[in-house]
């Protein structure tokens, strides 16, 4: 094996090498990009009574994927 051949590999290698890094960051990037958002707003309601106070609970799925086993 002659230099020229020992730079092709390691030119090769590189090119795979950096192929491989591209993949795995698109990937965690699309992961991040369609996890689902789940926000909860808690809202005072109006009572008739003031010793009685009555919230609601507001439960807003939003993003790309439904979320699924959500717990409060």
């Amino acid at each position: 094996m002659d230099w020229m051949d020992v730079g092709k590999v390691g030119l090769s290698s590189a090119a795979f090498g950096i192929s491989c890094l591209a993949l795995w960051i698109s990937h965690r990037n699309w992961l991040r990009s369609n996890c689902p958002i789940v926000v909860a707003c808690i809202e005072t309601a109006t009572t008739q009574d003031e010793a009685f106070i009555a919230y609601n609970l507001i439960v807003v799925n939003t993003g790309n994927r439904p979320a699924v086993n959500v717990r409060l």
